[in-house]
């Protein structure tokens, strides 16, 4: 999964945990395998887009997402 944009604040459903509330909401676009399983975007909460983009990683979410909203929010 490839984390695309950050949306601001809004009562929501998490499509991950199921979390429902008031939280800062993520776009995550899965992997286009086949026919059968083409590629979505679930809108996910913090600690779900935390959990996908990994801690281990060598750059950090905060640093990158605003320019994948940028480019995500021009292609819409």
């Amino acid at each position: 999964m490839y984390i695309t944009a950050k949306l601001p604040k809004e009562h929501f459903l998490c499509s991950m945990c199921s979390f429902q509330g008031y939280k800062d909401r993520y776009v995550i676009r899965t992997f286009h395998v086949d026919e059968r399983s083409p590629s979505k975007e679930l809108i996910v909460c913090k600690n779900c887009a935390l959990r996908e983009h990994g801690s281990k990683n060598r750059v950090k979410l905060q640093d990158v997402i605003e320019e994948r909203t940028k480019s995500w929010l021009k292609n819409k």
